[in-house]
């Protein structure tokens, strides 16, 4: 990646980016903020307390806390059940649930006010938008939202991805519904903590309207909305939609981060064998998908069937039991074992991409051009298999709830096959997201150092 350096026009700026959720929702912000960093600026990340060595260690940047430690509920042992089952409506029911239980909002809300009261610049993910938006209004800091796909401003060109199996008629106002009625929806759940916020701590006036945030975006001609991710991944057949306002709505294509290969031995030898034998790899990221025997039981009887070798990133799962490490030591001539890889450097060695289709691993198999095999096991990252599939790149969607070695295994076999040409879809969707993707991040950092004061503009309106 070129290194840019600091404009000496511009001033040094201090900018926090926050982001809560699991590593590949923090990651590509680590990316930005690492970019930003290189730009001249004073660079922190304010995210859960459990990503602070990620932040720090692998990326080298300043760390604060965020108390709304969402991304704890993939780890904790009563919701796992519930996760594993795929059900949307019973995971956000659980979600909530556990939040009310874990969360104390006026410890959380007073986080948000330490983490971001000095900064410049609030950059802002999904899962923070609220928040953040409203502390840099109190600081005056100028509000950047960028998001990583699927959640955007309400557009007729296609419905919200929960909604699109929902009869529209080919009606774009419709359509356009089901965006409002989402983000309506949303602040619904915010309103009853963030008005009262406002008004008694931050002093500003409640935020009016039923639409809440979204309204606020829409209104303010400073705001530019950022979509970190591929337009490939949207309806309407990955073309930009048509009714947003010009230069409101900015597609930057994935941040990626740099290619850093392995610097495991196991690894490195088990990819030099030269045998024929096609290499998969499969992981599901922060994902409980069935327990940890199961999953190997699952992968070496793939392997078997579909006579291919597996490079297995454990992620969530953990392989340190007894049992877990005999069955691996039992298969080493099919399966190999890490607890995490770059994908950007393992993914263009495999045949086969097998994973949850969370939207960072999506991004980085998309880029490889090797089919995939989306195996969703909550919210968006069934909109991410089911595009994976549109787009021709996977053979099917295997959810959750469906996860099987026989399952697994017809759909690897059908990739080794090529069926359907699959390698060859596979490689110009590559082709196009590499396009995207090109210097994405620092056209990102540009457009964000070159960001109007998000809330003069308001005033003057």
């Amino acid at each position: 990646m070129t290194s840019p350096s600091l404009d000496q026009s511009t001033p040094r700026r201090r900018i926090v980016i926050a982001s809560t959720g699991t590593r590949g929702d923090v990651q590509p912000f680590c990316v930005l903020g690492q970019a930003l960093a290189r730009f001249g600026h004073d660079v922190v990340i304010a995210t859960e307390k459990r990503m602070e060595a990620f932040v720090t260690l692998e990326y080298g940047l300043g760390f604060r806390c965020l108390l709304d430690n969402i991304g704890e509920t993939v780890y904790d042992p009563a919701l796992c059940d519930v996760f594993r089952s795929g059900n949307i409506l019973s995971m956000m029911r659980a979600v909530n649930a556990w939040k009310a239980c874990h969360w104390d909002d006026k410890a959380v809300l007073a986080a948000y006010e330490m983490a971001l009261c000095d900064a410049d610049i609030v950059v802002t993910t999904m899962t923070t938008a609220y928040e953040s938006y409203c502390v840099a209004e109190k600081t005056g800091a100028i509000w950047v939202p960028v998001f990583l796909g699927l959640v955007t401003l309400p557009t007729g060109d296609f419905s919200f991805f929960t909604m699109s199996g929902l009869p529209t008629f080919g009606l774009r106002a419709i359509k356009k519904w089901t965006h409002a009625l989402v983000w309506r929806q949303v602040w619904q759940e915010k309103a009853a903590t963030i008005n009262p916020w406002r008004q008694t701590t931050l002093q500003l006036p409640p935020i009016q309207g039923s639409n809440g945030l979204v309204q606020l975006i829409e209104e303010n001609a400073a705001i530019t909305f950022y979509q970190a991710c591929s337009l490939l991944l949207f309806g309407a057949k990955g073309t930009f939609p048509s009714d947003y306002v010009p230069g409101k709505v900015v597609y930057t294509g994935f941040l990626f981060p740099d290619p850093t290969p392995t610097s495991s031995d196991a690894l490195k030898a088990f990819l030099k064998q030269d045998d024929d034998i096609p290499v998969i790899y499969v992981g599901f990221g922060s994902m409980p998908t069935m327990t940890p025997s199961a999953l190997l039981h699952l992968l070496v009887h793939v392997c078997r069937t579909a006579k291919c070798r597996c490079v297995f990133v454990t992620g969530w799962s953990s392989v340190d039991t007894h049992e877990c490490q005999a069955l691996i030591q039992a298969n080493t001539d099919v399966l190999c074992v890490e607890s995490q890889v770059c994908h950007a450097w393992l993914f263009p060695q495999m045949r086969c991409i097998v994973h949850h289709a969370g939207v960072g691993t999506t991004a980085a198999a998309m880029r490889s051009g090797v089919p995939q095999v989306p195996c969703p096991v909550i919210f968006d990252q069934f909109a991410n298999a089911a595009e994976i599939v549109a787009l021709g790149v996977a053979p099917c969607v295997i959810p959750n709830s469906k996860l099987s070695a026989t399952a697994v295994s017809h759909a690897v076999e059908k990739v080794l096959r090529n069926h359907d040409n699959i390698r060859a879809k596979a490689a110009s969707v590559a082709e196009t997201v590499q396009q995207e993707s090109h210097e994405a991040v620092n056209r990102l950092c540009r457009a964000i150092l070159s960001t109007p004061p998000t809330f003069a503009a308001a005033e003057r309106a």
